[in-house]
């Protein structure tokens, strides 16, 4: 097939053409997407003539039974060329809380097909794995349908790896849009953008079916690796990427902090304050969702070891595990500034006492352990609690938080941009070490702090 394609004279307007050039400039925004402030400011702008180029080429697949190899190859690519560029601008939209350009109403795409058809190499290989693997053609619009339907229509079990990840690329991008037009009423004198309780049950509902069908094709895959011998990840990247945004799904569905946005300035010192400025959080059992979303990930760091992490891991995680991660950190010491800033008057709940009590027990396990009085471990329950809702404890143990993060951002990567998170995170660490009464971190000498 490539052979006889490029036997054609070459010509800019038919579609094999229209769609390598498509293909370069998504590699370019791709990699632009993470570079310098100067690349940022050229991908961001190519990013707009790109989804331009990929209306003009159509966003519908014909329901057609094609027996041909060279020509299902050739709508396939397509398709999936169109559903990664669809991903990329939702990453740009989380990394950047900017608008997505391409919406997922506009997407009338087949998901990705099974891998052993893409990857077939002959016609003859395509036509003997189609008679044995059994797919359904669902379109991405109809998938999400599905997802969002009440009563639920059950999980949607034969959707293949990536086409897993682009259904919750399509569920972030519900949440972000659901927020942008939805206002909820927290008080008689307060009006703030945020979800009504019937769409967070409606979207956590569609969280739950995509998460029952995504856990069934990774036992499926398991199952199929282990008799081959396998030991990675089961689905591979994609499904470990998948895993990331699932995450930050759940957690930008019960809460409106963004600390992403502060990647824009590339500098750690301005992205720390950014942190530091972000507001306290609204207590209650939404956010708690949200919290135990963060903690499970501290946990995981820690189960698999920091500096194991740190060492070997970091260039296997994409960028969709570094903007999971600085938004569980700095979500996790939100929350702990929020429960140090609690008045005397006010109560600590029975399900916040118990996550305090997961945080100090995960934090116990490494070097950042914060320590307590010795004298209150042989006292009564009531005691050690009262050591927990100490303000400058509490402050104390949303620093270290931030430090087991930063230093898993400290491995080698391709992009800059994860040290750079690292950094940032290390400086709010500071910052929340310094006593209140000091000047902000950002306001000094930015070769003084990590000497």
């Amino acid at each position: 097939m490539t052979q006889e394609t490029h036997r054609e004279p070459y010509s800019p307007n038919n579609p094999q053409s229209r769609l390598e050039t498509i293909q370069a400039l998504l590699l370019l925004f791709s990699v632009g997407l993470w570079g310098a402030k100067a690349i940022l400011q050229d991908a961001l702008s190519l990013q707009s003539q790109l989804a331009l180029l990929i209306r003009d080429e159509g966003l519908n697949s014909n329901p057609t039974q094609i027996a041909d190899w060279e020509t299902w190859v050739r709508n396939e690519g397509s398709n999936r060329t169109k559903l990664i560029a669809y991903c990329y601008f939702n990453l740009c939209s989380v990394a950047y809380n900017s608008p997505p350009v391409l919406f997922t109403s506009e997407m009338n795409l087949f998901l990705p097909g099974p891998a052993r058809l893409w990857r077939a190499e002959s016609a003859w290989a395509w036509r003997e794995a189609r008679q044995s693997v059994q797919y359904m053609e669902l379109s991405l619009q109809d998938a999400l349908s599905r997802l969002l339907h009440r009563p639920s229509q059950g999980p949607l079990n034969d959707l293949t790896s990536l086409g897993n990840y682009v259904l919750i690329h399509a569920l972030i991008q519900h949440i972000y849009l659901l927020k942008q037009t939805s206002f909820a009423n927290t008080s008689p004198f307060d009006i703030h953008r945020g979800l009504k309780a019937e769409d967070v049950e409606e979207v956590t509902q569609a969280l739950r079916v995509w998460q029952l069908g995504f856990e069934e094709h990774r036992m499926r895959i398991t199952q199929s690796a282990q008799q081959m011998g396998s030991e990675n990840f089961p689905g591979g990247p994609v499904s470990f990427d998948a895993t990331a945004l699932s995450r930050l799904a759940h957690i930008r569905l019960h809460t409106d902090l963004v600390p992403a946005r502060a990647l824009e300035s590339r500098e750690p010192y301005a992205a720390a304050n950014i942190f530091n400025n972000l507001p306290l959080l609204p207590r209650g059992p939404r956010l708690n969702k949200a919290i135990l979303q963060a903690v499970h990930a501290l946990s995981m760091l820690v189960k698999a070891g920091i500096n194991y992490i740190a060492r070997t891991k970091s260039l296997e995680w994409s960028m969709q595990h570094s903007l999971c991660n600085l938004e569980c950190a700095v979500l996790l010491a939100k929350w702990l500034m929020t429960m140090a800033s609690m008045s005397p008057t006010e109560m600590q709940t029975a399900e916040e006492k118990s996550i305090l009590a997961s945080i100090r027990t995960i934090v116990d396990e490494t070097e950042y352990a914060v320590p307590i009085d010795p004298s209150l471990a042989a006292q009564q329950p009531s005691r050690m609690d009262g050591s927990l809702n100490d303000s400058q404890k509490l402050r104390q143990l949303a620093s270290a938080v931030l430090r087991i993060w930063a230093k898993t951002f400290k491995g080698e990567h391709i992009f800059e941009l994860v040290k750079t998170m690292g950094h940032g995170l290390e400086i709010y660490s500071n910052i929340l070490d310094k006593p209140r009464d000091q000047p902000s971190l950002g306001r000094m000498s930015s070769g003084s702090i990590l000497e």
